[in-house]
């Protein structure tokens, strides 16, 4: 059935409607993605699940498309995804916390000197593809989560933390 939903791309302010023709769902990159024909772009494309704003409804009869024989949805992912380069990133976590950003840490030192000292902070040594990304996760835990590098990613949190604080006039 072809469906349509709102869409809030990576670094974006505004929702855009998407229309697609779904062919399937997978994950990459530890982010689930719906694959399939864009008909606002003719072409396929992916979106990240947790970008779609809102309900996804019905946009047409079902069984009125039909997924292109021999698309290898896996394939076609990986054939989608932007090429970027890996990222070294560094962040404090308080001692029991943060569990989404231990699980993505490839190194975990524990037990070192923290922001403050209420608690113990260990710290977690990531790999990403992006940065608006991590922010987001970072953000996810707030109050328990200190970036140290990069300044790129340090710069993103603090400046959507600046923008929450905004009060409309």
């Amino acid at each position: 059935t072809p469906v349509t939903f709102d869409y809030l791309r990576a670094g974006a302010s505004e929702v855009v409607e998407r229309h697609v023709e779904p062919w399937g769902v997978v994950t990459s990159r530890e982010r689930w993605y719906v694959v399939g024909q864009d008909r606002d772009r003719g072409a396929p494309r992916m979106f990240r699940l947790s970008r779609i704003v809102g309900d996804v409804r019905a946009d047409g009869r079902p069984g009125s498309f039909d997924v292109p024989p021999g698309t290898d949805v896996r394939a076609l992912t990986a054939s989608l995804e932007p090429r970027r380069t890996p990222t070294s990133a560094t962040v404090l976590a308080r001692r029991g916390r943060a569990a989404l950003l231990r699980r993505r840490a490839g190194e975990v030192e524990e037990s070192v000197d923290g922001p403050d000292t209420a608690t113990s902070w260990d710290r977690l040594v990531l790999t990403t593809y992006a940065a608006a990304e991590l922010a987001e996760d970072v953000l996810a835990h707030l109050g328990d989560v200190v970036v140290l590098e990069p300044a790129e990613l340090r710069d993103l949190v603090v400046s959507r933390l600046a923008r929450l604080t905004e009060v409309p006039a």
